[in-house]
């Protein structure tokens, strides 16, 4: 997704990939997969870029059925402690940077299965 000052509706996008992301989610009961890394990996994504484009968090939380599960509300309480960045370069890297940050530590939970 591009991030930008003049895309008006990027938040409810961003809540819409959030939204249809969490539904293709498994449980952490089991350690995942890295096929399970990816889904995380973009989800993280998704929870970051409607954080960086001012999505409001109440609608995030109710985007996870109002109930998220306990890595769900992790995701969610770490972006939103990230700032919020002016600049759409300064937006990307923090996505970027947000999304590696959930697959490594998706992968290292993964090789120790």
């Amino acid at each position: 997704m591009k991030m930008g000052k003049s895309n008006a509706y990027m938040p409810k996008r961003a809540i819409t990939a959030f939204l249809l992301l969490a539904v293709a989610f498994p449980s952490l009961a089991e350690p995942p997969t890295l096929d399970d890394c990816s889904l995380y990996s973009r989800y993280a994504e998704a929870v970051m870029e409607a954080r960086q484009n001012n999505a409001d968090i109440a609608d995030i939380v109710a985007a996870a059925n109002g109930a998220p599960d306990d890595w769900q509300r992790r995701m969610i309480t770490q972006a939103y402690d990230e700032p919020r960045f002016e600049t759409p370069e300064n937006r990307v890297n923090a996505v970027r940077d947000f999304k590696n940050r959930w697959y490594l530590a998706c992968m290292k939970q993964a090789a120790n299965k």
